[in-house]
């Protein structure tokens, strides 16, 4: 793992991973972009062999496409996180809901994604786009909600 802010581990621990899980908190606070994608640019342009990168945070949707359009050799992935503060270990470790993004480049390896995260009781391997805009509406559910 690493984490810049906390200063966990290295971007040098993570050449070797297949996967690269990119998080950012949801809404990230002073981000010009809204989203923080400057953080993730920052990441992902450090990798010089192909990775797949699986982004956990609550993203607009075209988002996924438009990362593996301007990083061609690597491959992404959108996996919304369906957490509350209070739950969040337990939603994570034991979701009601599992949906893997892919893009038309990254679709043959979406089940292989599927496969390395916990299982949950529904679950779904569907376009980018399609859970992009679920996690949005999730989020926006939650906080009609609280």
């Amino acid at each position: 793992g690493y984490d810049k802010f906390k200063e966990i581990g290295s971007l040098e621990d993570l050449q070797e991973a297949k996967v690269i899980f990119l998080c950012l908190p949801t809404p990230p606070k002073n981000t010009k972009d809204g989203i923080g994608f400057a953080s993730f640019e920052e990441i992902i342009k450090k990798f010089k062999q192909p990775k797949m990168f699986v982004i956990k945070s609550t993203i607009t949707p075209g988002t996924t496409d438009k990362f593996q359009n301007k990083f061609k050799k690597h491959y992404f992935f959108h996996n919304p996180e369906f957490l509350s503060g209070d739950t969040a270990w337990k939603d994570f470790s034991k979701p009601d809901a599992q949906l893997i993004g892919f893009t038309k480049k990254s679709k043959r390896f979406a089940k292989d994604i599927l496969e390395i995260l916990p299982k949950a009781r529904y679950s779904a391997i569907i376009p980018a786009k399609e859970t992009e805009v679920n996690g949005c509406v999730k989020k926006i559910l939650v906080k009609q909600f609280q």
